[in-house]
């Protein structure tokens, strides 16, 4: 069965084919290196812009609750579900006088004079 196979070259070299190779090559790898240029800098600002709003995100810009924030509404979590009393509050502080002093003057601020003399003479 091999002996039946002819014994001649069957393929041929396309007509100045290594005259031209050095060229296409160069072509092909300059296109090659064009899109990889393109890819890497299209990767490279998804990643910045990723990182970016990742970083705004977590730090605060987007939420910008601060520690004393949440632990004011954990406070306060614990005060209105029944779990803790004021008194409990109150006694994680180092001056709870400073504490009740701000909340009676937030709870007055929202009267004028006129009316706390009004209530006063009351």
């Amino acid at each position: 069965m091999i002996n039946n196979i002819p014994k001649e070259n069957i393929y041929k070299v396309p007509e100045s084919y290594f005259d031209k190779l050095s060229e296409d090559i160069l072509a092909k790898n300059k296109e090659r290196n064009t899109k990889m240029i393109w890819m890497r800098s299209m990767a490279a600002s998804v990643a910045i812009l990723v990182s970016v709003g990742l970083y705004v995100f977590n730090n605060g810009v987007a939420n910008p609750e601060t520690f004393q924030d949440k632990v004011n509404s954990d406070i306060n979590l614990y005060i209105n579900s029944g779990y803790w009393s004021a008194e409990d509050a109150l006694s994680l502080t180092d001056n709870p006088n400073d504490i009740l002093d701000q909340i009676i003057a937030e709870e007055w601020s929202s009267y004028s004079n006129a009316d706390l003399e009004d209530e006063f003479w009351y």
